[in-house]
C-alpha cells in the first residue's frame, strides 16, 4: 500500500510546503483585518438614579431605545458606563441590562473614585 504523498517524493514535499504556506498566509491576512468602526456612547448615572446619554437626560423606560438608535449598521456599539458612587445597584443593573439588550460592549469608567481616599490598595501589612 502506497501513501498519497510519499515523504521521499520531491513533488509531494513541494506541494505540502505550498499548502502550509497558503494556510499561514490565510491566518496572517485574517489577523490583519481591521476592527469594525465603533460608536462610542457615554452613559452616566447620577446619585439619584437618573440616566444621561452623552449629557442628555434619558428616562429608564427609553434607555434601551436610545442606545439602539445610536447603533449604526456595521458598527459596534461601545458604552462607557460611569455611575455615581452613590447610585443604587438597581439603577446600575438596569443600565447594564439595557446595554446587554442592544448587544453593546460595556466598559466601566471612573472606577478610581471607589478607591480609598489615601490611595491604599486595601491590603493590610
Amino acid at each position: 500500500m502506497t501513501t498519497r504523498f510519499p515523504a521521499h517524493d520531491p513533488k509531494s514535499r513541494c506541494r505540502l510546503q505550498r499548502i502550509a504556506l497558503g494556510a499561514l498566509l490565510a491566518l496572517m491576512l485574517g489577523a490583519c483585518t481591521p476592527e469594525p468602526p465603533m460608536e462610542l456612547v457615554n452613559l452616566t448615572i447620577s446619585d439619584s438614579g437618573e440616566y444621561a446619554v452623552d449629557g442628555v437626560a434619558i428616562d429608564k423606560a427609553h434607555l434601551a431605545e436610545v442606545l439602539k438608535a445610536r447603533q449604526r449598521p456595521g458598527q459596534k456599539l461601545v458604552v462607557h458606563l460611569q455611575p455615581n458612587p452613590k447610585a443604587s445597584y438597581d439603577a446600575v443593573h438596569a443600565a447594564m441590562a439595557a446595554c446587554q439588550q442592544v448587544g453593546a460592549n460595556v466598559g466601566m469608567v471612573g472606577n478610581e473614585q471607589f478607591l480609598p481616599a489615601n490611595g491604599a490598595s486595601g491590603s493590610s501589612s
